[in-house]
């Protein structure tokens, strides 16, 4: 048995997957590479607000400016 631990933040999304070797006391091990995408919620509303762009031909601002 084992599970994945997701980190969905910002900037990217982090996987990581583990094995379960102990329950008393709960011990694991990394069973895979950690794996990392840049596709985190910052890029997905920048593409969004491209996409209305494209398809309404107006300009909407969805992100603020800094």
């Amino acid at each position: 048995k084992g599970f994945i631990i997701a980190d969905l933040g910002g900037g990217t999304l982090d996987f990581s997957a583990y094995q379960v070797t102990g329950v008393k006391p709960l011990q694991a091990e990394e069973v895979a590479a950690a794996i990392c995408h840049l596709e985190g919620s910052t890029l997905v509303t920048l593409r969004a607000e491209g996409y209305i762009t494209r398809m309404s031909g107006i300009f909407i601002l969805m992100w603020p400016s800094i």
